[in-house]
């Protein structure tokens, strides 16, 4: 019985992380499946947003609970820089698009190493932490255990990614994100402002690093060189479960992370890993669009 309430611990633990990990790769999502953009900063991006955190909580004794309100906005604005300044340059002196989303990669590896090493010159390479009232406490009821600050991730996360659905189907804009996936001369030919609509489709996706970066920092140390641990795994969700598509992304992130948990405890997290990106692999084999790959 109590090996039974220790699985059932690990799979609760798995839930919750796992959408951790749905929230870190919704900006990859939306912006190789609406861009094409190949955003291997992204990771750097989510660790950026935990280093807010942290230092608005240190340095300006701001509650680490409602920082988000500091991290979401400055990486929006960020996004739209990234944009005006890399993107849209790049689509204007590439000859095609299939031109364009290949330079993104070393575009966007280089601005990977800028923000990595900013962090490391600004902060230098020690580990950080977040630690608040919440830290270690958790509900309990007989032998299963449930962590407040995962609950409260857990219940973050799934609010971030059905509000992004919400507005990725409900509203004029984010029907016009949609359009645009799927083909962006049509869309344009239908009178859909498609460089407006390309600035804040990229500005959204690096805002979810906000909101991702926010939550991580609740539950995991970190430091400038952590995003390197993070973009295998992030890419090895989107491409697994579709390019462009909002409810793969959160249905395999949660998957990885119930593996992640129960195959990490029983035998080694590497084996995880080798599970996860075995995954991938057949998944790319038999359905190259991904599990659930029919665009956002």
């Amino acid at each position: 019985m109590k090996e039974l309430f220790s699985f059932v611990n690990l799979v609760i633990n798995g839930l919750m992380i796992g959408s951790l990990y749905s929230v870190m790769t919704l900006g990859l999502t939306l912006l190789f499946g609406v861009m094409g953009v190949i955003n291997v900063a992204q990771a750097d991006f989510i660790i950026l947003s935990a280093y807010i955190v942290y230092w608005m909580s240190h340095s300006y004794g701001m509650s680490p609970f409602i920082s988000f309100i500091v991290t979401v906005p400055i990486m929006f604005g960020m996004g739209m820089l990234l944009e005006k300044g890399l993107i849209e340059p790049l689509q204007m002196r590439t000859r095609s698009h299939g031109e364009f989303v290949r330079m993104t990669l070393p575009v966007f590896f280089g601005v990977a190493m800028v923000v990595r090493h900013s962090m490391t010159a600004l902060w230098t390479g020690d580990y950080r932490a977040i630690t608040t009232h919440l830290t270690g406490k958790a509900f309990t009821s007989g032998l299963i255990r449930v962590p407040i600050l995962r609950l409260l991730c857990l219940v973050g996360s799934f609010a971030i990614v059905g509000l992004l659905y919400l507005y990725l189907t409900k509203t004029k804009t984010g029907k016009q994100i949609r359009a645009l996936s799927q083909n962006a001369v049509a869309a344009k030919i239908v009178g859909i402002n498609v460089e407006r609509i390309r600035l804040i489709s990229f500005a959204i996706g690096i805002c979810t690093a906000g909101f991702a970066g926010y939550l991580f920092s609740f539950i995991y140390t970190f430091f400038p060189g952590a995003a390197g641990e993070w973009v295998p795994l992030l890419f090895c969700i989107m491409v697994t479960g579709g390019l462009g598509c909002t409810e793969g992304t959160l249905v395999i992130g949660i998957l990885f992370g119930v593996v992640d948990s129960v195959v990490g405890y029983y035998v080694t997290m590497a084996f995880s890993r080798v599970l996860v990106f075995i995954t991938m692999l057949l998944v790319l084999l038999f359905r190259p669009r991904g599990i659930f790959g029919r665009g956002l």
